[in-house]
């Protein structure tokens, strides 16, 4: 038993002495409900951030952050409604499947999504601010190496919304996401 502990301490330690930290810009889709003004729909955001994996392929911890600017013009109600949306992610991801030049990977966590509203109906403008959702992810992508330093990423993710009053048909917002992972130093 105690060989069995020592192989598996040595295996610790020499698994968090080859951890890494990368540092990903990302660009991502998203299909979500827009709630105001009524009647809500689904629409795609596109967001514009970036991600940091630090660990090892079997296990990482995943950090990301983003942000949407989103317009919409309503000409029958003389109004415009311009939404910024933030969210962060936090979780896990890990490569089952890694090769030279390509790697599965598999990612679970929850975001933070909130949102600011700039309303402009009749030529008076207003700002709300909606609460900030907490939402449980998960998804899948694929990872191509392009040599040492760089490879490209894409994933799809699935984020079970939790907001209030949503059909079940809209419980899901979907991410599609596009990264690109770039490695600096000796490793």
């Amino acid at each position: 038993m105690k060989k069995v502990l020592t192989i598996l301490a040595i295996m610790g330690v020499a698994q968090a002495s080859a951890a890494e930290l990368k540092i990903q810009p990302v660009y991502s889709l998203e299909t979500t409900r827009r709630e105001y003004p009524a009647p809500a729909s689904q629409i795609t955001k596109t967001y514009l951030g970036i991600s940091a994996l630090y660990g090892v392929p079997l296990l990482s911890a995943e950090f990301e952050v983003a942000q949407s600017t989103y317009t919409d013009s309503f000409p029958s109600s003389d109004s415009e409604v311009t939404s910024v949306t933030k969210r962060a992610m936090l979780g896990i991801r890990s490569y089952p499947l890694t090769s030279k030049y390509f790697g599965w990977f598999l990612r679970a966590g929850a975001r933070a999504k909130q949102e600011t509203l700039d309303i402009k109906e009749s030529g008076v403008s207003r700002t709300e601010e909606r609460p900030v959702y907490l939402d449980p992810y998960a998804g899948t992508g694929i990872t191509i190496t392009l040599g040492k330093v760089a490879a490209l990423n894409a994933s799809a993710t699935m984020v079970y919304n939790n907001s209030a009053d949503v059909d079940e048909s809209e419980k899901y917002d979907t991410q599609y996401t596009l990264s690109a992972t770039f490695k600096i130093g000796n490793r």
